[in-house]
């Protein structure tokens, strides 16, 4: 694994559970109504519950894709490309939210992952 791989998986991890702490604060409510319910089946058909469920669920997700990082030896370039997509699109739809975290990230990502320049290629005088 290279160093680079680490930084990116590290700072991955640390969002997640930085998006997860946010969510457990600002839902503690409704994840007391959740609990208050005995969990099983305890979310749907009520809206704020399947938001902190999904938002929850996603700082989870992103802590897992941290992990894979660790655990790879390069750092997929389409793997940046969607992080960067992902994070504009958030960005776009929710302007007051933790996107704004993703997006030096992926941009981080895609300068570790891009090709380094190749020689000029000498053409064989035969």
């Amino acid at each position: 694994m290279s160093a680079l791989n680490k930084r990116s998986g590290q700072w991955l991890i640390a969002t997640g559970i930085l998006h997860n702490a946010v969510g457990v604060w600002m839902g503690f409510d409704v994840l007391k109504k959740i609990a208050w319910s005995g969990f099983f089946n305890a979310v749907d058909p009520h809206f704020d519950r399947m938001a902190i469920f999904w938002f929850l669920f996603s700082g989870f997700a992103i802590m897992m894709w941290g992990q894979l990082l660790l655990s790879m030896a390069t750092i997929p370039r389409g793997f940046a490309w969607s992080l960067l997509a992902l994070s504009l699109v958030g960005i776009v739809m929710m302007p007051a939210s933790g996107f704004w975290l993703v997006l030096p990230q992926a941009l981080w990502m895609l300068r570790q992952t891009a090709e380094p320049p190749q020689p000029p290629r000498r053409e064989d005088a035969a």
